[in-house]
């Protein structure tokens, strides 16, 4: 499941999601857009505020495709 894939589904903003892991607005927008690529302390928070939804594989999945 992508970031985005997630964030739609429990309707969560970028901003609100930012709020829960302690980054702005903008770094969600260019994370879900393929612009950045998070570091491994961030993606480690997107997998615990995922509940493991949104994995390392499938952040790196969602850059090849």
């Amino acid at each position: 499941m992508t970031l985005k894939e997630w964030m739609q589904e429990q309707q969560l903003s970028q901003q609100k999601l930012a709020e829960m892991l302690g980054v702005t607005q903008p770094t969600i927008a260019r994370w879900v857009n393929t612009i950045q690529f998070p570091d491994p302390i961030n993606i480690i928070k997107i997998r615990t505020v995922t509940g493991g939804k949104v994995t390392a594989d499938s952040l790196v999945d969602q850059w090849v495709s």
